[in-house]
């Protein structure tokens, strides 16, 4: 009787073990492609520079914050619009 309680409280634990693993990584995996949608490096206002990441929301650069930014503009825009605005 007590090798069965054995048996049974291991694999209760093994498969809770396997559960809590499955959904951490499923909430990590949500997480990443929310991370990836930020568009803070294809802005215009976007440096690069470790100091200063972001020339208008310096505080929100590169966070999930950053998703609803209404500052938002283009790099290719500004691109397109430079170059057209030299011919």
């Amino acid at each position: 009787m007590l090798h069965l309680l054995c048996f049974t409280v291991t694999w209760i634990a093994i498969l809770g073990f396997l559960w809590s693993t499955f959904v951490s990584f499923k909430k990590g995996v949500t997480h990443l492609k929310t991370l990836h949608q930020i568009p803070c490096t294809q802005c215009q206002f976007f440096t690069g520079s470790y100091y200063l990441k972001c020339t208008i929301h310096p505080q929100i650069a590169l966070t999930e914050e950053a998703l609803s930014c209404t500052d938002y503009c283009d790099r290719s825009d500004r691109d397109s619009y430079s170059s057209a605005r030299s011919h």
